[in-house]
């Protein structure tokens, strides 16, 4: 049986925290003994991680690279027994490659993210293995820090998936229409990102406006809040669109408002790994995304959603078009959608594959 410890620097970003936490469980219920090493300070993961009964480990690292950690570590996985170090933190990998060494496990690194400054080479030389969450990170490692090929896998970044198939009744849209003010027969577009400047929703709010110009019976949905509200709102005034564009942040859970839209809309130019779109897709809810980043590895286009270029409203107008001109297009696309997390991007699935890739 596998010992697999997790080990991560200083875990702020929710999305790992979740993702760390749910691969722990999954593993667990595959046959495996999994616990976590925290580094630096005992954040709340470790605390929710503690409740639901897993083990966690808490050290401190000196600034710079710490002889003494990487020692206290490697006794540790030795004493303890495990056969696998599973690193989650650039700041860590070369503290837990070289305990990995210390404890007699085997090591593996998983970059979660493209990181600003290129990967110690230390980290590309003492790991087994160097897993990429998408094509997009690792072609952009191959290109700008030449890595090797033979160490890099990828792995994508799976999400609970049942969470968002949750079942609130079979009158719940009608309930959240009316409880939200909206029209009980209107096409609605969903958008979940923060209101910034990346998150672009001004050339959604310009797509909008053509929209209801051709007579399209919509309304659009901001779910996030941030310093451009008011500018939006503006926009919306000006565009003669207000009626029909709601700010409705903490109004349902963010899973009610998945199930709600009938597409979300994530026009974003930053590139960030697509948890929106995973989850909207295991909602049962078509995606229009902008082709940035792993975008395109996520979206099946034309069965799941459709990409388009980042700030061209009229491209985005088009897409809802071809969206709405078939009635049941949607929830067919809905259908594929979930289906598609559950094969290729559940929990369950990067569960089994890093086991794979353990036993490899």
């Amino acid at each position: 049986m596998d010992k697999i410890a997790h080990i991560a620097y200083s875990i702020t970003r929710s999305d790992l925290k979740d993702l760390i936490a749910a691969l722990i469980y999954k593993q667990q219920e595959q046959g495996a003994e999994a616990e976590i090493i925290h580094v630096v300070r005992e954040t709340d993961i470790a605390h929710v991680l503690k409740i639901r009964g897993i083990n966690v480990y808490t050290y401190t690292k000196a600034e710079g690279p710490d002889i003494r950690l990487m020692f206290k570590l490697g006794k540790f996985i030795r004493s303890h027994g495990f056969n696998i170090v599973h690193a989650h933190s650039p700041e860590i990998a070369v503290h837990a490659a070289i305990a990995a060494k210390i404890g007699r496990a085997k090591s593996i690194f998983s970059c979660h993210w493209l990181t600003a400054k290129p990967l110690s080479r230390y980290v590309r030389a003492l790991n087994n293995h160097i897993v990429t969450t998408s094509e997009f990170v690792q072609r952009k490692l191959f290109k700008e820090q030449y890595l090797q090929d033979r160490k890099m896998k990828i792995i994508y970044d799976g999400i609970d998936e049942q969470m968002y198939m949750q079942n609130f009744g079979i009158n719940a849209e009608n309930v959240n229409r009316e409880k939200l003010g909206l029209q009980a027969d209107s096409f609605i577009l969903g958008n979940t990102g923060a209101l910034v400047k990346e998150e672009d929703q001004a050339s959604l709010l310009k797509a909008f406006r053509k929209l209801r110009a051709k007579g399209m019976n919509a309304e659009l949905i901001f779910t996030g809040e941030g310093p451009l509200r008011k500018d939006l709102e503006k926009k919306a005034q000006l565009y003669k669109v207000a009626d029909r564009v709601h700010f409705l942040a903490g109004r349902l859970s963010r899973v009610e408002f998945l199930q709600l839209f009938d597409v979300l809309v994530h026009c974003a130019h930053k590139e960030a790994y697509p948890f929106t779109l995973l989850e909207a897709m295991a909602s049962g809810t078509p995606v229009i995304a902008t082709k940035i980043g792993a975008n395109a590895e996520v979206i099946l286009e034309r069965q799941t959603g459709y990409l388009v270029p980042c700030g061209f409203p009229e491209r985005i107008d088009s897409a809802i078009m071809r969206l709405n001109a078939i009635k049941t297009l949607p929830k067919e696309m809905g259908v594929q959608s979930r289906l598609h997390v559950q094969k290729d991007f559940s929990i369950s699935s990067m569960a089994a594959r890093y086991l794979e890739l353990y036993h490899s």
